[in-house]
């Protein structure tokens, strides 16, 4: 406990020393940060300097001394080494290695003289009694007699006496020197210039006796002064001196004192011309208010530089102004309007900005006080230059953008780093730091899950209202960056570049107005930051990261592109596979044969492959009375394993498409794998239903494997292998696939709103297994009689299933979907049953 305690207290001084953060004013983030450090110290094992590579550089340094001709240093340190091995303790490398990280470049900077002041200073010498004694030896007369005390008093007279006696004789001697000193500063005396003490009296206007009326009547003025003398309390006035024409209240409220007045004026003027520098002085008083309070926000604090750095302007114009009337070069006019006329055009502005900041100042709590403050310069600069108030403009765009650039650092930090500022800063963006799973399952939701955009109660991002539409430009390329700094190639980003969007044309040379100028330079400035980080990930999860080898590798998996590969594929599904069961022998070899099948083709890498059989929850494997049902096939995944960085492609849900997908193939080949199975077994003597029904449906599944395959599939690839090259970044790839997956999902009937559909479908693949389950040969008339009824009942199933589903492909086309729904319900249209026609 005692080196715990110890541990801190050494932590607390070292937080103290560098961030000069005090434990009373700062309690929280002074907790936080000895917390923090405590916490690290604990749980780090510092390992011990070596020794032996301590030798090793002095040795090295020594033997550089004497090859630079330098042999003094090398001997001088030689003889410190030797002398320092007779002290050493256990700290002795940690000391060396030390002094060894803070020497800077000791071979060519180091010098034999400066040695000189580390050797300590002579101690003073200190006089001994020996000495004092040999001066002054105590062997004198007397010296050891006893002292009688009684006569001291006599002795004092006696002092006394001796005192006055010399006052006397020295003031004697003083008069005569006084007389001199005197005759010799007389001509160093200057008379007294009695006109000028009067100007000067006269000057000092409120030494005068005279009472003042009451403030706020209209009686007449008790002191006349001088227009000068107005002017120069005005500008007093207006430079925050406390004046004895105006009164200045502890709120930093100014009224006029109606005790002074003009001869030349009348008071009611006066008054009314002097309330407008009243009016003037109280603003300014009010944003220096402002300044002198303590802002704890970065954007709040360049604020309240920017503000200060105006009104230090606005003192040197009143210091042009007092120099004028005390200096004047040409001969001046002294009018107190000709000076109104001359500050009015400086002051606007300042009135126009104080009620922003009291506006900030009582911001409601849910708004964020510094992107108010940004949104009001914003508006009031584009106020100023729709008036062309181009002093106006120039003032607060000054400010806005001394303001903004200091908003927009974390923001650059973001794009260019993938950084984030600290929490308390208010940033838009926030990292999720409630993430469950693995470091591999967090990585492959990089991209969609580590971070999000802050919104207040309203929904609004959490920015102001003029960059909302520049949001997701920003967010996207601080996450480009993240995911770069993953890959290990942020090396690859160029230099960044200084934005240039701070230098704008003035309000009466530009007629584009303020918003549209500053959008486009932000946005050019974001732009270049954006296609730069974005352009190199694309690139990297095209090519290195196999996006493009990985999407063709699903053509082949779960589109069956090659059809020889497709037909192996599922001849040995179908091998193992019980209809009437709905098990699946050797499971574990399944995996294996079907990855030595895809072995041959070369975008396929069988050692990411991977074949499972799912059990039997709420999906059957039989059909209607029992029967065989291509549904058996649902529970059949074939699963690649993707790379986290494309998964942050191709998520999940998607994955979800291209089983369904694969399954419906599958079941499509099933079909015709058993309706050749009828063929091959009824080729002597088919009843005439069957064959009208075998027919029928085979020209139904080649229909659907044709849209299917070259209406669908084939197209949709080739269309997405085109467009990924030309995204601009991450989330356009993702956009793209997530097209391609709709696309799918739809043209295949997988989507939720063509259900129905689709289990149409499904229905009349299960006639083909139910048909190519029919015993061959004909029996006795009954058996006759049931083989028509049961075909006549096929048909009837038939025919109503596809004229729902050619309805219902009609029906959604109509409605919106994919046109090549209209050309499979025209191809399935042409297998209807009619009758006379082999029925």
């Amino acid at each position: 406990m005692a080196q715990s305690a110890r541990v801190g207290q050494l932590c607390n001084q070292l937080i103290t020393a560098i961030s000069n953060l005090d434990v009373q004013n700062n309690h929280s983030t002074f907790k936080s940060l000895s917390e923090s450090s405590q916490k690290t110290l604990r749980h780090h094992n510092h390992a011990r300097t070596d020794p032996f590579e301590v030798d090793q550089t002095l040795d090295g340094l020594d033997e550089r001394f004497r090859i630079l001709d330098q042999d003094d240093l090398a001997d001088a340190l030689s003889s410190r080494r030797r002398e320092l091995n007779k002290r050493q303790n256990k700290w002795t490398p940690e000391y060396l290695a030390l002094l060894l990280e803070l020497a800077d470049q000791p071979a060519t900077k180091s010098r034999i003289e400066h040695l000189d002041r580390l050797r300590p200073p002579d101690p003073t010498k200190q006089i001994t009694w020996t000495e004092i004694l040999a001066d002054d030896p105590l062997d004198e007369e007397g010296i050891w007699d006893n002292v009688d005390f009684a006569a001291e008093s006599s002795d004092g007279e006696t002092l006394m006496s001796d005192r006055e006696a010399a006052d006397e004789e020295d003031t004697k001697a003083s008069s005569v020197e006084a007389e001199d000193v005197w005759t010799r500063m007389r001509p160093l005396i200057k008379e007294v210039d009695e006109r000028a003490v009067e100007d000067l009296v006269r000057a000092q206007f409120w030494r005068s006796s005279s009472t003042s009326s009451a403030k706020g009547t209209t009686a007449p003025a008790s002191c006349i002064i001088t227009e000068l003398q107005a002017v120069r309390q005005v500008l007093f006035m207006l430079l925050g001196h406390p004046t004895s024409l105006f009164h200045t209240d502890h709120d930093g409220t100014i009224t006029i004192n109606d005790r002074y007045g003009l001869n030349h004026i009348s008071p009611e003027i006066l008054s009314r011309l002097l309330l407008s520098f009243v009016e003037w002085g109280t603003c300014l008083n009010g944003l220096r208010t402002w300044t002198a309070e303590e802002r704890h926000t970065s954007l709040m604090q360049s604020c309240r530089a920017a503000v200060e750095e105006r009104l230090r302007s606005f003192n040197e114009v009143i210091s042009s102004i007092e120099t004028s009337f005390v200096n004047p070069a040409t001969d001046t006019i002294v009018s107190l309007l000709a000076v109104h006329e001359e500050i009015r055009l400086h002051i606007r502005p300042f009135q126009q900005l104080l009620p922003i900041l009291h506006a900030v100042s009582a911001s409601p709590s849910g708004e964020h006080p510094d992107f108010h403050l940004l949104e009001l310069l914003f508006d009031q600069t584009c106020s100023a230059q729709l008036a062309n108030d181009e002093p106006t403009y120039c003032f607060m765009s000054t400010i806005f953008f001394r303001c903004f650039d200091t908003h927009i650092r974390p923001i650059s930090r973001w794009m260019e780093q993938g950084e984030l500022p600290p929490a308390r800063d208010g940033f838009f963006i926030a990292r999720n730091e409630n993430l469950q799973g693995t470091e591999a399952e967090q990585r492959a939701s990089l991209w969609t899950e580590q971070y999000h955009l802050l919104r207040n109660k309203q929904s609004e991002l959490h920015t102001p209202r003029f960059m909302h539409h520049l949001t997701d430009r920003i967010f996207t390329t601080g996450k480009s960056v993240v995911f770069l700094k993953a890959l290990g190639t942020y090396s690859l980003l160029p230099p960044n570049k200084t934005p240039s969007f701070y230098i704008l044309p003035s309000a009466s040379s530009s007629l584009i107005p303020f918003p549209d100028l500053f959008s486009s330079a932000f946005d050019a400035w974001i732009a270049d930051q954006h296609t730069s980080a974005s352009a190199i990930l694309r690139d990297r999860l095209l090519t290195s990261c196999g996006l493009s080898k990985a999407l063709e590798a699903f053509e082949y998996l779960y589109f069956l592109r090659d059809g020889a590969v497709g037909d192996a594929v599922a001849d040995i599904i179908f091998e193992r596979l019980d209809l009437r069961t709905g098990r699946m022998a050797d499971r574990l070899l399944l995996s294996e044969l079907v990855g030595n099948v895809f072995s041959e083709v070369v975008v396929v890498e069988a050692g990411r492959l991977s074949v499972r059989w799912d059990p039997d929850t709420k999906e059957t494997s039989q059909g209607v009375d029992n029967k065989p049902s291509v549904t058996i096939l649902n529970r059949l995944r074939i699963d690649y394993q993707l790379p986290w960085p494309l998964q942050n492609v191709i998520p999940a849900t998607s994955l979800t498409v291209y089983h369904l997908i694969l399954t419906l193939l599958v079941q499509l080949r099933l079909s015709t794998k058993h309706l050749h199975l009828h063929r091959r077994r009824h080729r002597s003597s088919p009843h005439p239903l069957q064959t009208a029904l075998l027919s029928h449906l085979t020209y139904f599944t080649l229909t659907l494997q044709t849209h299917l395959h070259r209406t669908l599939l084939t197209p949709s690839s080739t269309h997405l292998h085109t467009h990924l090259p030309t995204a601009p970044d991450l989330d356009a790839l993702r956009a793209h696939h997530r097209t391609f997956i709709f696309a799918l999902e739809e043209g295949c009937l997988l989507s939720d709103a063509l259900r129905p559909i689709h289990d149409a479908v499904v229905g009349v693949l299960d006639l083909c297994l139910e048909l190519g389950d029919i015993e061959e040969g004909r029996g006795s008339r009954t058996e006759e009689r049931g083989l028509r009824q049961r075909l006549e009942g096929m048909r009837d199933r038939y025919a109503r299933s596809l004229e729902f589903i050619v309805v219902g492909l009609r029906g959604v086309a109509r409605a919106g979907a994919q046109a090549s729904l209209v050309g499979l319900a025209e191809g399935l249209e042409g297998g209807r049953v009619v009758e006379g026609r082999g029925w």
